[in-house]
């Protein structure tokens, strides 16, 4: 037997210590609560539109988020359509390094939760350089039927 690696194990042996035996009941027991609440919540899933809920506001003001942002578009573009509802005190736009051109979304900040509530409304589905946008809030409180989700995926760490 030749080991080459630095760490100790020969190259194709799979990693498997006793740390790592011990996780596996701990992560088979948390996926199983996991299936569990799923099969309670049957049916039950929704997305944002269908569950009604509302934005909450980021340290500076509402934040609503734009999918689906055709790659030539530009912030003044945004802005000019945005700008209508209310005021843009901000906007990012991400750019494909490569290329340059936009990934596809935007964040646009609103001072007041109406202008961005309205911004949503009116704009959701609407055309944009003749493509068709996505609007919802960035940042959304979670459902109470969603509540005991929290504990699936914490619990001890192993350093």
């Amino acid at each position: 037997m030749e080991i080459d690696r630095a760490d100790g194990y020969e190259s194709g042996e799979a990693y498997d210590n006793k740390e790592s035996k011990a996780l596996k009941p701990r992560i088979a027991s948390k996926i199983q609560r996991s299936r569990d609440l799923d099969d309670q919540n049957k049916g039950s899933i929704r997305t944002r539109r269908e569950s009604k809920e509302t934005g909450t506001k980021s340290i500076e003001g509402w934040v609503i988020f734009i999918t689906n942002v055709h790659e030539e578009a530009s912030e003044e573009d945004l802005v000019d359509a945005f700008g209508e509802h209310g005021d843009v005190r901000g906007i990012q736009m991400n750019l494909d390094r490569r290329t340059g051109f936009v990934k596809g979304y935007a964040a646009i900040e609103y001072k007041t939760r109406l202008e961005a509530q309205n911004a949503i409304e009116l704009m959701d589905g609407s055309l944009i350089l003749d493509q068709k946008i996505s609007v919802s809030w960035a940042f959304v409180k979670a459902p109470e039927d969603l509540k005991d989700m929290k504990e699936i995926g914490t619990g001890d760490r192993v350093a």
